[in-house]
């Protein structure tokens, strides 16, 4: 049996993974490649559906509160810069053209915390992320593109997440 969290229980653990990510996003920025392995679960938990997550954290407190997350990026003129966060996570974050490879922003964040996060190792690597890792047979570093655009897309979810705690605590 399970017992329910309280909202205050679950507002709460949203405000500790977001800590948890801004601190590993700050290590990725200043080269500790490592981090990776726990910015992805991280974000893996916040935004994506799967099996035993079938409601994300900050789309769950966001629905229940009724607070619409709204993605405002620094974009040249010519490009979308206000959507929803969902439109902003079904996005391409890579799309290789030679291999005829394409992952959205959510398949790149459930393969990495999938395959290579500190809660899991295995021992082959799906071909979609080793495209996108760039040199994946060498070292991950936070130069990596792989990195790079979780390092992108948590800065996204960071900012999401700390909006979605203030419009709930000025209610």
């Amino acid at each position: 049996m399970r017992v329910s969290k309280t909202d205050l229980g679950i507002i709460g653990e949203l405000e500790d993974q977001l800590i948890v990510l801004e601190e590993h996003l700050a290590r990725i920025r200043g080269g500790d490649a490592r981090s990776v392995k726990i910015v992805a679960p991280i974000l893996r938990d916040l935004v994506c559906s799967y099996n035993s997550n079938p409601k994300p954290l900050l789309s769950r407190i966001a629905n229940k509160y009724g607070v619409e997350l709204i993605v405002k990026l620094d974009v040249p003129p010519l490009f979308k810069d206000t959507m929803p966060l969902q439109e902003y996570l079904d996005n391409w974050a890579f799309v290789s053209g030679t291999e005829g490879i394409k992952m959205t922003n959510l398949e790149l964040i459930k393969t990495v915390a999938d395959q290579t996060s500190v809660a899991h190792t295995d021992s082959g690597i799906d071909s979609k992320l080793y495209a996108a890792m760039g040199f994946p047979d060498s070292k991950t570093t936070a130069y990596s593109p792989h990195a790079v655009m979780l390092v992108a897309i948590g800065g996204v979810v960071l900012e999401q997440g700390n909006l979605l705690i203030a419009k709930i605590t000025a209610q």
